[in-house]
């Protein structure tokens, strides 16, 4: 997890497709960093010698440093792309102000911290449902029918999902769907999620705007599964 999340980070810094660039400077730099570490660490034990009590407060006060310093660090990191709490803090704002925040203004309102899949309350939402959930949930072919020709189509699911959700929005995706559906459909599925399934206009207002706010629409992290439909229009 840790080399993915710098993998993602490091991409997120290489503005001019300098992915190796970037990461022989992050290279460097840890190295460096590493080097001081260690000096004043030589130097903390010296300090400390072979008092318990010195110890265990050098320990406190350098942990709680490290903690913090991790946290601004993740507050300072601004992504473009949007994920499940990103273009929940999107939406929210979005209904309320009729505006649409930038990658900035969403940052500084992310929490570091969060249950994943836990955005949308107490509804879970399942983006690439397959054919036989969506069929178990609503007449296919009627929600087929209704979601052609667009790139989604979502229902409630019937049966009782696993804790701690009592509810589950299915979201099936077209094979065509590029990210910018995908983004769309998720903004449907919370809508649905709190019983505004008819807003769909509200949902692709936003989508078309979030482009000029900065955000990225070639991608997302969505965390959508690989389930693709195919449907013809009626």
């Amino acid at each position: 997890a840790g080399g993915a999340s710098r993998a993602a980070l490091t991409q997120h810094f290489a503005l001019r497709d300098n992915f190796g660039d970037v990461t022989a400077k992050d290279g460097n730099q840890e190295v460096f960093v590493e080097i001081i570490g260690s000096l004043i660490g030589v130097w903390v034990a010296w300090v400390v010698g072979e008092s318990k009590s010195a110890a265990f407060l050098a320990f406190f006060v350098f942990c709680t440093l490290h903690v913090h310093c991790n946290l601004q660090a993740c507050r300072a990191v601004t992504l473009k792309t949007v994920n499940r709490q990103r273009a929940c803090i999107l939406l929210k704002h979005w209904l309320s102000a009729r505006a649409v925040l930038s990658p900035a203004e969403v940052a500084a309102k992310e929490a570091v911290v969060h249950i994943p899949g836990m955005e949308a309350g107490d509804t879970e939402i399942v983006l690439g449902a397959s054919t036989e959930r969506l069929a178990a949930a609503s007449d296919l072919p009627s929600l087929l029918r209704a979601g052609s020709p667009g790139m989604h189509v979502a229902a409630m699911a019937k049966e009782a999902p696993v804790w701690p959700f009592r509810k589950q929005v299915l979201v099936g995706l077209h094979v065509e769907s590029t990210p910018s559906d995908v983004i769309l459909a998720f903004f449907n599925a919370l809508l649905l999620a709190q019983g505004g399934g008819g807003r769909s206009k509200e949902a692709r207002e936003l989508a078309a705007q979030l482009g000029g706010a900065g955000w990225r629409l070639d991608t997302h992290h969505l965390a959508d599964a690989a389930v693709r439909l195919d449907w013809r229009e009626a």
